[in-house]
C-alpha cells in the first residue's frame, strides 16, 4: 500500500514557446488531483534562451503548482537528464507521468535508476508536425512505440491515438481513452459579443471569425485567410483574427499582404487568456490537418460561440454536424467557404450553435470529471505494486 505522503506525480513535458493544449491540462489537474490524494511537481524541458519558459512558469504559479523548469539542449543532453535523475532521488515520485516523446523514452531510464517509479504516458498527439519534418518525427514516434510497451500504463486523448496503441502491440489492459476537458466555470460567458468586440477595437457590427493555436502548417491558417478575402465581397463586414505566435508567421503575413487583407485580417500573436477573444468572435474556425483532440474547440463552444471545424481527429466525436457546429472535411477550401458563408449570413444558426456548443460541453467534457479518471488510473497502478516506494 502506497502512503498518501508519497503520492506524488512527476508530471514531464517538453516545451517551446508558450506551450499548447496539453499544458492547460498539465496545470490545471493539480488542485483536482489534491481531492483524490495526489501531490504534483511539473518539469518542463525547454530549449535555452526560450522566453516562452517564463510565461508557463508564471502560468504555474497563479494555477498554485509547483514547476521546474531544466534547460534542454537536445535529444542526448546528459545534463538535463541528470537534473530529472535528481529530482526522482529526492522526490521519490511514485509515478513518472510523461506527455511526448522525450519524456517516453527518459522515463525507462528513469526506472533503471529508480525502479519504484510507475510509468504513465498521455498521447496528446506528439506527431502533429509529420508533414514539417517526416524523419525527425517519424523517429520520435518510433522511440515512444518502443518505450510506451514497457509503460505501466498509456492514455490518449482522442480515438485514433487510442486505437494507435493497439496498432503498436499494448495490451488494452494498460491503455484508457481519457479524453480532453475543460474548466466549464472558468470558460462562460460574461460579455457579449458586442461588448466583447469592443474591448478588442473591433467594429461592433463585424461578422468576426477567428482561429487560435500555434502559428504551424498543421493548422492551415493561410487558407483560412484566403477563404475570408474570397468572401469578402459578399460578406463586406466579414472579419478575421488570429491568435498565437509560431514558425509561419512569416508566411502568414506575406499571404495578408499579396491579398491585400490588413484591414480586415489581423494576427493577434500570443494571447495570454484567450477568454475575450472568444466572447467576441461570431465564429470560431478550425482548419486544422492533424490534431489530437483540440481544447481550443471546446472552450469556444463553452463560451456559446458556434464553430467550424474540419473533421480531424476527435473532432467529429465532440460536434454533430449541423447540431453543435458546422463540420468540414480536410483541406477542402470549398466545403470550408461554404461553412463560413453559411455561418455569417444566419445569426439564428449562429446563436442556435452555440446554445448547443456549451450544452454539450457540460454534458461530456468537465474538467474534475476527466482529472477523477485519471486518479482512477493511478489508484489502480499504485494498488497492483507489491513493494512500498522506498
Amino acid at each position: 500500500m502506497v502512503t498518501t505522503e508519497q503520492r506524488l506525480i512527476l508530471e514531464v513535458r517538453t516545451v517551446t514557446g508558450f506551450g499548447g493544449g496539453p499544458d492547460k491540462s498539465i496545470l490545471n489537474s493539480p488542485k483536482y488531483l489534491n481531492e483524490f490524494g495526489y501531490q504534483t511537481l511539473v518539469v518542463f524541458l525547454y530549449p535555452p534562451e526560450d522566453p516562452g519558459i517564463r510565461t508557463l512558469l508564471s502560468r504555474a504559479q497563479e494555477a498554485g503548482v509547483e514547476a521546474i523548469a531544466i534547460p534542454d539542449r537536445g535529444p542526448l543532453d546528459r545534463r538535463s537528464f541528470g537534473e530529472l535523475i535528481k529530482i526522482c532521488k529526492t522526490r521519490k515520485p511514485a509515478i513518472w507521468h510523461s506527455h511526448e516523446d522525450k519524456g517516453n523514452v527518459w522515463g525507462l531510464f528513469a526506472k533503471r535508476r529508480c525502479p519504484w517509479i510507475k510509468l504513465v504516458s498521455t498521447a496528446h498527439g506528439w506527431w502533429a508536425d509529420m508533414g514539417v519534418n517526416p524523419w525527425k518525427s517519424k523517429f520520435y514516434v518510433y522511440c515512444s512505440k518502443v518505450a510506451l510497451r514497457r509503460y505501466d500504463h498509456c492514455m490518449a486523448v482522442s480515438d485514433d491515438l487510442y486505437r494507435l496503441f493497439g496498432h503498436w502491440g499494448i495490451p488494452n489492459s494498460k491503455t484508457s481513452l481519457i479524453e480532453n476537458a475543460i474548466e466549464t466555470d472558468r470558460f462562460a460567458r460574461s460579455l457579449s459579443r458586442r461588448e466583447a468586440k469592443s474591448q478588442l477595437g473591433l467594429p461592433s457590427d463585424s461578422i468576426l471569425f477567428g482561429g487560435l493555436g500555434r502559428l504551424a502548417k498543421e493548422k492551415n491558417f493561410a487558407a483560412m485567410i484566403r477563404t475570408v478575402v474570397r468572401l469578402k465581397d459578399r460578406v463586406p463586414k466579414i472579419h478575421l483574427v488570429i491568435g498565437g505566435e509560431g514558425a509561419e508567421r512569416r508566411e502568414l503575413e506575406a499571404c495578408i499582404a499579396e491579398h491585400g487583407a490588413q484591414e480586415y485580417v489581423t494576427l493577434a500573436g500570443y494571447l495570454e487568456d484567450p477568454r475575450l477573444m472568444l466572447q467576441a468572435l461570431d465564429v470560431f474556425v478550425l482548419n486544422s490537418l492533424t490534431e489530437g483532440m483540440p481544447n481550443v474547440v471546446l472552450e469556444a463552444m463553452a463560451m456559446e460561440t458556434a464553430v467550424v471545424c474540419t473533421r480531424v481527429a476527435e473532432v467529429p466525436r465532440m460536434i454533430e454536424d449541423h447540431r453543435q457546429g458546422l463540420l468540414v472535411d480536410i483541406a477542402n477550401d470549398s466545403q470550408l467557404e461554404s461553412a463560413m458563408l453559411e455561418t455569417a449570413i444566419s445569426s439564428e444558426l449562429r446563436e442556435s450553435l452555440g446554445r448547443a456548443g456549451r450544452e454539450r460541453v457540460l454534458e461530456r467534457y468537465d474538467f474534475r470529471s476527466r482529472v477523477q479518471k485519471v486518479a482512477q488510473v493511478y489508484d489502480a497502478i499504485l494498488s497492483s505494486s507489491k513493494h512500498m516506494i522506498a
